[in-house]
């Protein structure tokens, strides 16, 4: 159990790196505490966040594909397959309630035509040794 505590606070810790916090002198308990309040802040409630659907900023684009899965490696990856051309992955830094839903049965929801926004960009990416180009996922919105 002790170990697991420590894998919890390990990924605490470095989710809190990822999102610019972590640069306090404070104790390893005050420290959990702050990176669970720092992950809080850091990833505002969709509601929070999202744009009207029909808002989409310049640097954004958006592709309409069949769902395939939420692929998980050191982040999460929400991939489609457009009608007319191969599978997308879009990698997942904060998740909207199209993405929450599938996330919670991402089963039910494959074969279901998706339109993803998302927007390329270059991120930093620890585990990739830096600053890579990625395609981000914004938002989504299940099309009947």
């Amino acid at each position: 159990m002790k170990h697991v505590s420590r894998i919890i606070f390990t990924i605490l810790i470095t989710y809190s790196f990822a999102c610019g916090g972590g640069k306090s002198d404070k104790t390893e308990k005050s420290t959990q505490k702050d990176s669970s309040e720092t992950t809080e802040k850091a990833a505002p409630k969709a509601e929070e966040t999202e744009k009207p659907k029909e808002e989409v900023s310049d640097r954004q684009q958006v592709t309409v594909g069949t769902f395939i899965e939420i692929e998980q490696g050191d982040y999460f990856y929400f991939k489609i397959k457009p009608e007319n051309g191969d599978e997308k992955s879009f990698m997942v830094l904060k998740g909207d309630d199209t993405y929450e839903k599938i996330a919670a049965n991402p089963n039910k929801y494959k074969g279901t035509k998706i339109r993803v926004t998302w927007e390329a960009k270059k991120q930093n990416i620890p585990e990739a040794g830096g600053e890579i180009d990625i395609e981000e996922y914004i938002k989504g919105e299940i099309l009947k």
